[in-house]
C-alpha cells in the first residue's frame, strides 16, 4: 500500500491554469524556505551555546532540514510542470529564479545542519572548543545570521538594488573565515591541539563558508544577476 507521502505546501496543480496566481504561489513556498533557514540558523547558534544541547531541539533542527527537503521537491514538480506550459515569458523567468533560489536554500540548510553535526559528535568524543575558538565562531555566526537574514528579507520585500551591500558583506565574511582558518593553522604549529578538535573547527569554517557562497547566489538570484 503505497501511501503518498503528505504535501507540505500548498500547490495545487489546478493554480497552474492560471499561472500569476501559481507564481505568486510558489513564491510563498520559497520565503517558507528562507524562513525556515533563517530558523535553522537562530536554533544553532543556540545549540552550540548550550553545555548540553537540548536534544529537542536538536531533534527539531534536523527535522526541519528534512522539511525543507520536500518543500523544494514539491516547488520543482509544481514549477517544472508551469514552465512546461506555454506561458508569458517574465512568468517563466520567475519560475526560473524561483527554482535556483529554492535550489540555494535548499543547500544552506544542508550545510547548517551539517555544523550541528560537527558539534555534536566533537561532544560525543568528550572534546569541545575553547573559549576562544568558540568565541571566534561566535562572531562569524552572528556575521552569516546577519547576512541570510539581510539577503531573505530583500526578497521577502522584492528589493532588487541589493548587490552593493550584498558584495561588502560576502567578502568580509570571507576575509574573517581566512583570517580564523590562518589563525587556527598557526596555533596548530605553536600549542597541541586535539585532532578531533582541529577536524570540527576546520570543517565548520568550511561549512559557515559555503552557507556564504549559496547566500551570494540567492542574492544575485534576487537583483537578476545571471
Amino acid at each position: 500500500d503505497l501511501k503518498e507521502k503528505p504535501h507540505l505546501t500548498s500547490l495545487d496543480i489546478r493554480m497552474l491554469e492560471t499561472p500569476v496566481i501559481a507564481i505568486e504561489q510558489s513564491r510563498v513556498e520559497v520565503l517558507r524556505m528562507a524562513d525556515g533557514c533563517t530558523k535553522m540558523l537562530d536554533w544553532l547558534g543556540e545549540l552550540t551555546q548550550q553545555k548540553e544541547p537540548d536534544s529537542k531541539q536538536v531533534q527539531k533542527l534536523f527535522h526541519r532540514e528534512e522539511v525543507l527537503d520536500t518543500i523544494q521537491d514539491e516547488i520543482v514538480a509544481f514549477l517544472s510542470d508551469m514552465l512546461a506550459a506555454n506561458l508569458p515569458h517574465e512568468v517563466i523567468d520567475e519560475g526560473r529564479n524561483q527554482l535556483r533560489i529554492a535550489d540555494e536554500l535548499e543547500s544552506i540548510s544542508d550545510y547548517i545542519d551539517s555544523v550541528l553535526k560537527f558539534h555534536m559528535k566533537l561532544l560525543d568524543q568528550g572534546h569541545s572548543f575553547d573559549s576562544k575558538q568558540q568565541g571566534q565562531i561566535r562572531e562569524l555566526h552572528e556575521r552569516v545570521s546577519q547576512y541570510l537574514s539581510f539577503v531573505t528579507e530583500c526578497y521577502s520585500r522584492r528589493q532588487t538594488e541589493i548587490m552593493t551591500k550584498v558584495n561588502t558583506m560576502q567578502s568580509e565574511i570571507k576575509h574573517l573565515v581566512k583570517k580564523l582558518r590562518n589563525n587556527h593553522l598557526e596555533r596548530l604549529s605553536r600549542d597541541k591541539v586535539a585532532p578531533h578538535v582541529n577536524v570540527a573547527f576546520m570543517a565548520t569554517l568550511n561549512s559557515y563558508g559555503r552557507v556564504t557562497d549559496h547566500t551570494l547566489n540567492v542574492a544575485e538570484a534576487i537583483a537578476g544577476v545571471k
